[in-house]
């Protein structure tokens, strides 16, 4: 069970890296589907474990400190105030995160970018 379980998640690891400029390309150069996946494939080749790092230290760390601050944060406001403000505030303290993330993924399609065009 193990070993099915593996050999669905590195391939899931590998596919999310190599296309994860796909919305970007959709939503910025107009592209259709499949010719996004095919641009974020050509982008991210070559580059995928410096990536898969970036993505790992930003969606972990992050991650874990955008998790931790939430749950708290939900445990404290739904003692004093109840579940439905303990959501909001859990959803404000998300928020910046995603949107660092994010912001961090376009760096990361400029620079790629900029780096494909100067070859």
């Amino acid at each position: 069970m193990f070993l099915g379980s593996l050999l669905l998640i590195i391939p899931g690891i590998i596919a999310y890296v190599a296309f994860l400029f796909t919305l970007v390309y959709i939503a910025v150069e107009d592209e259709n589907f499949i010719a996004s996946l095919g641009d974020s494939w050509t982008l991210t080749r070559g580059n995928w474990h410096p990536l898969f790092g970036l993505l790992l230290i930003i969606i972990v760390g992050l991650g874990l400190v955008s998790t931790i601050l939430s749950v708290l944060a939900s445990f404290i406001v739904n003692a004093l105030a109840g579940p439905a403000i303990s959501t909001l505030v859990s959803g404000v303290i998300t928020v910046p995160f995603s949107l660092f993330v994010l912001g961090v993924t376009a760096e990361a399609f400029v620079q790629l970018r900029g780096s494909d065009t100067a070859v």
